[in-house]
């Protein structure tokens, strides 16, 4: 059985181990100073706080149940048990993982006799560590292995501009034909789309770059600024656009500092393209959002056939994006691997490839290549003959 303790302390009343945990077996067969050895199955509570074995008080340790200190209440775990049963070598193992209140199962000569070894005492923790303090320093980072330094800022609400400008997106994008993004519902994504209007009604353009939310705290005013004019110049064309969206006054103020900065991230001008949630935040299989792979590869699936598979699993079970390197209908099956999950196989491979300054390309008869003319492939194979 696992022998569990902690640290004792004066006074403490402490209970009889053969009445908390289990009969005491092989009196005369120790495994551990104080330890004896006890049946080998016992159900114990998952959240536990292992200990070294320590002596009741002062004095001659004398053997018995007495002499153990058996925890009043449950705590943190504060390490797996894995490296405990390392050290016993191949005596016997744990079973596991296992759901809280299932047995351990023990094998070998552990199955007759065992004991937990001494563990040393360290600190309990009760709660995870908090959230990292956004005034300071600190990293953002999301299921996709990816990180990055963001300076110190306040924490993040919508601004009164924001909600203005998602609110009016939305207005516009659901009653403007011919979107490439998809249908709505939408999510506003900071990729500078710029709405103009003209006989045929609202339609959108994108300016050179967009601002997502945290990369102000490290926006040049300056830089920022002549994405303003750029804008501006843009919208001199189409006057009636600015004046209905109200952001002329926008337009004409040049950006000198963070205040300006903000003001631009959550405009109209800014936060104002309009993406349904796969394309947006989407993490494949379920979608190839453009916050998780790079934009150059997720944007292919607006315009893409429909029949060709952009997105397909690589042979470690990692997405992978995949683009045909010759015309529709030549016949030719291969494919150039355009994203690689980072640490697979595959990602190694291109890595390999580019470092001689090519592609990654697949033969016709790769797995890959299979999977992204797979419809293509089904719609060209002619019906088989009814046998019956």
């Amino acid at each position: 059985m696992v022998v569990i303790h902690r640290q004792h302390r004066a006074g403490s009343q402490l209970a009889s181990l053969d009445t908390v945990l289990a009969e005491i077996v092989q009196e005369d067969h120790l495994i551990g100073e104080g330890i004896r050895g006890v049946p080998g199955q016992v159900i114990e509570d998952e959240q536990v706080l292992i200990q070294e074995t320590r002596r009741p008080g002062e004095g001659h340790h004398m053997p018995g149940p007495g002499g153990r200190d058996v925890a009043q209440r449950t705590v943190q775990a504060v390490g797996s048990f894995r490296r405990a049963e390392a050290a016993l070598g191949g005596r016997g193992q744990l079973v596991g993982p296992r759901p809280p209140g299932v047995p351990i199962a023990l094998t070998g000569q552990l199955a007759r006799c065992w004991a937990w070894p001494a563990v040393t005492e360290e600190q309990t923790m009760t709660q995870p560590p908090g959230a990292a303090d956004p005034a300071q320093d600190h990293q953002e980072h999301e299921d996709q292995p990816w990180t990055v330094n963001i300076p110190g800022h306040p924490v993040r609400s919508d601004s009164p501009e924001y909600v203005r400008s998602r609110q009016t997106m939305t207005d516009m994008a659901n009653h403007v034909s011919g979107l490439v993004y998809g249908q709505p519902p939408y999510e506003d994504h900071h990729g500078g789309g710029l709405w103009l209007k003209d006989a045929q009604g609202w339609f959108l353009v994108r300016n050179l770059v967009g601002m997502e939310w945290s990369s102000q705290f490290c926006a040049d005013p300056a830089k920022v600024d002549l994405i303003r004019q750029n804008a501006r110049r843009l919208y001199a064309a189409f006057p009636e656009a600015a004046q209905e969206l109200g952001i002329q006054q926008l337009l004409d103020t040049p950006i000198t500092d963070a205040a300006g900065v903000a003001q631009w991230t959550d405009s109209i001008c800014n936060a104002s393209v309009p993406l349904p949630t796969p394309a947006h935040t989407g993490v494949l299989p379920a979608g190839g959002g453009v916050h998780h792979y790079p934009s150059p590869v997720t944007e292919i699936a607006f315009f893409k056939y429909a029949d060709f598979q952009l997105w397909v699993t690589d042979q470690q079970g990692n997405p992978a994006a995949v683009a045909p390197v010759s015309p529709r209908g030549s016949g030719d099956g291969r494919v150039h691997v355009l994203f690689a999950t980072p640490g697979s196989d595959l990602a190694g491979q291109v890595r390999q490839s580019e470092a001689q300054s090519q592609p990654l390309i697949l033969d016709p008869s790769h797995p890959l290549a299979q999977q992204a003319f797979a419809q293509q492939s089904a719609a060209q194979t002619p019906p088989q003959a009814d046998g019956s």
